[in-house]
């Protein structure tokens, strides 16, 4: 059913499908659902058997929406403000024609996901649209935007650490001040008809951060607002589980959102609700994860997966390279940041399972981090670097290129396809990792945070990184290589922040390679700490030497990190 007609634009982008309740109904509520799509792509029909039988089985009408959708290049590509007037326009034709339906033009809740979520917070906080149809705010008596941070795309385009500011600046470019004027936690106001919401609090901390700053302004504002607290869920799962069979955190609060909304009797719309199912936090309820002082973790290792193949014997044959993955158990989180570790060996010897390692990979997974320790090509194996890392290659044979130097960039090659092997589950969150290594695999991660960027190489985004006993010896100096601290949501990606541990008399990698990435940290304005060790020494335990605070020097690694990666716990006094 099109709800209006746009010359040159296919009708089927400005159409509903209305899905009633197989036996008449009369005064039926309605819930209009706009799908997602990154104002791309999607469509009406997706993920909705769940939905219309869950709403119909309530005795609902379900009102599924298409809108105009992006398509960068093209002439009939939809910019601002198209998604939201497309919307506004089709509550507008539910509100007049519903009623042959057997629907209650009073009693109607608009809700949407992911980008849907994004218009359907815009829709119903600025009246600009619904005012523009002939309703106003009040014509929609509750709303549900479930899971974005479009809620305020000035915060969110700080970091972007879900990749959302490109499709933003592609659908509603055209506004250069978009970022604020379709930023619905900027556009609350009390008493202008803004109807109660539910919302879900899911995600990366910033998400989490964005998503229950929303909810926290409408209630400051006097107006309800409902938490389902997701953070078991993926974003995609937020959108599935609606409705569905097994679901055990969307429906229930949800439905009981809906019913206390659309069951009251007709009011002008701003008639705040009771809150939700005693298994529905409020925000103020819904902690950030993860929270200090830490909680800990079961972890469970599972050994040998291989994550890639790497040619060895000078060309021709190929190895599988393995991990082993460190899993926490009951997190309740459906992602979890990423820790890669790097085993030592003067890229000789060494593997995944030698003693530090082990105690590494356990220290960071015991405390909710996803963990692998990789193995890869050693010297001796006659590696072949892929041509991925040939620049590098390059670069090296020119400065003479011993075996060992080789076998070092083979081993930067191997650890970056381990980051894509694993950067690819749906259990990672794919802008938090942390590269952990020592000796050989602390020179391996600090080429790879630090070096790639200036030989061309594009890596995936490194949150935080520490070094044991490493540095940067050969192709140029900290100074050359730690250059890039500046935030970036795109390659080359921001260098990280760097915990650095090192002997004073280390005679095999020299200390002065860990001071001189934090001179140069100091003079870019990147964030680091240096642990310095006065021994004669090369690898030392980092479980039984401690800091001034007289806690190890790995928890202390692994706190540092975690307050890096989690801005919700700058305030804390571990971070201090």
């Amino acid at each position: 059913m099109a709800y209006r007609t746009i010359p040159g634009v296919d009708t089927d982008l400005t159409s509903i499908d209305i899905h009633p309740p197989a036996s008449p109904v009369c005064d039926a509520p309605v819930v209009m659902w706009v799908h997602g799509g990154g104002y791309q792509t999607g469509d009406k029909s997706n993920r909705i058997r769940d939905k219309v039988t869950l709403f119909n089985d309530a005795g609902w009408i379900l009102v599924s929406v298409n809108y105009r959708l992006t398509a960068p290049g093209q002439v009939a590509s939809a910019e601002f403000p198209d998604h939201y007037d497309d919307v506004a326009a089709a509550v507008a034709w539910v509100h007049e024609h519903i009623g042959s339906y057997g629907g209650d033009a009073t009693r109607i809740a608009l809700l949407g996901h992911s980008a849907g979520a994004d218009i359907v917070a815009n829709v119903v906080t600025n009246p600009t649209y619904l005012d523009a149809v002939g309703l106003g705010l009040p014509a929609v008596r509750c709303a549900g935007p479930l899971d974005t941070e479009g809620f305020d795309k000035t915060a969110a385009n700080a970091s972007d650490p879900d990749g959302e500011r490109e499709l933003w600046a592609a659908a509603l470019g055209n506004n250069p001040d978009y970022a604020t004027d379709t930023s619905a936690t900027l556009l609350i106001e009390p008493d202008i008809g803004i109807p109660p919401m539910i919302g879900v609090v899911r995600g990366s901390p910033q998400r989490q951060q964005i998503e229950t700053a929303f909810l926290d302004t409408l209630a400051a504002n006097g107006i309800e607002a409902t938490t389902i607290d997701a953070r078991s869920l993926t974003h995609a799962a937020v959108n599935a589980n609606i409705g569905a069979p097994d679901d055990t955190v969307m429906t229930a609060p949800l439905m009981t959102f809906l019913t206390d909304c659309l069951t009251q009797e007709p009011g002008d719309g701003t008639a705040t609700i009771e809150t939700t199912a005693p298994t529905a936090p409020t925000t103020a309820e819904v902690a950030l994860w993860p929270s200090l002082p830490a909680t800990t973790y079961d972890v469970v290792v599972t050994e040998d997966i291989v994550y890639g193949q790497g040619e060895v014997d000078g060309g021709g044959s190929f190895v599988d390279l393995l991990l082993d993955l460190y899993m926490p158990q009951d997190t309740g989180q459906a992602e979890l940041p990423l820790v890669v570790v790097v085993h030592g060996g003067g890229f000789r010897g060494g593997s995944k399972t030698q003693g530090n390692v082990v105690d590494w990979a356990q220290g960071f997974a015991s405390r909710g981090y996803l963990v692998a320790s990789i193995d890869y090509r050693l010297s001796g194996m006659d590696p072949v670097p892929s041509s991925r890392v040939q620049p590098m290659v390059d670069a090296f044979v020119a400065l003479g290129g011993t075996v060992q130097e080789m076998a070092a960039i083979a081993a930067i090659d191997d650890t970056l396809t381990a980051l894509d092997f694993l950067i690819a589950r749906p259990d990672t969150v794919d802008t938090m990792t942390t590269l952990v290594g020592g000796s050989a695999g602390a020179v391996t991660v600090d080429y790879v945070a630090y070096a790639l960027d200036d030989f061309g190489i594009e890596r995936p985004p490194v949150a935080a990184l520490v070094s044991n006993w490493g540095g940067l010896p050969v192709g140029g100096s900290a100074a050359t290589f730690v250059d890039n601290p500046a935030p970036s949501g795109e390659p080359p990606y921001t260098e990280p922040p760097v915990y650095l541990a090192h002997a004073t008399g280390d005679t095999t990698v020299p200390y002065s390679l860990s001071t001189d990435i934090a001179a140069q940290a100091s003079a870019v304005g990147l964030d680091h700490e240096l642990y310095t060790k006065d021994a004669d020494a090369h690898a030392f335990d980092l479980t039984s030497n401690v800091v001034a605070s007289g806690v190890s020097v790995l928890d202390d690694q692994v706190t540092w990190v975690t307050c890096r990666l989690y801005p919700h716990l700058a305030g804390a006094p571990e971070c201090a």
